[in-house]
């Protein structure tokens, strides 16, 4: 009989240590829901407005990228002759145009 009672204590111990390790895994579980939240919910800081030049060279630099070597060489001159807004309309063109 005292061995039924140790196989007893130890199965009652095991329980003990499954309901434990329960209990922590619940707990992370629910840190790991708070945490991505969080991280949802904050944005790492304030994010500045670009002003209206950058976005129009952004806009420029956007188009410009994908076209030819050749192509490139007319909008630049374009952008030369007539300024930003131009060459931004002929990167469209070309952009259509291929």
């Amino acid at each position: 009989m005292p061995q039924r009672a140790g196989a007893l204590s130890r199965s009652k111990a095991v329980l003990e240590i499954h309901a434990g390790l329960r209990r922590v895994s619940r707990g992370f579980r629910l840190l790991t829901r708070e945490l991505m939240e969080e991280a949802a919910r904050s944005t790492g800081g304030r994010r500045r407005k670009a002003s209206p030049r950058r976005r129009i060279h952004g806009r420029y630099i956007g188009l410009i990228r994908n076209l030819s070597p050749r192509a490139k060489a007319q909008v630049r001159a374009v952008r030369a002759r007539r300024g930003v807004a131009a060459a931004i309309r002929k990167a469209l063109e070309m952009r259509r145009t291929r």
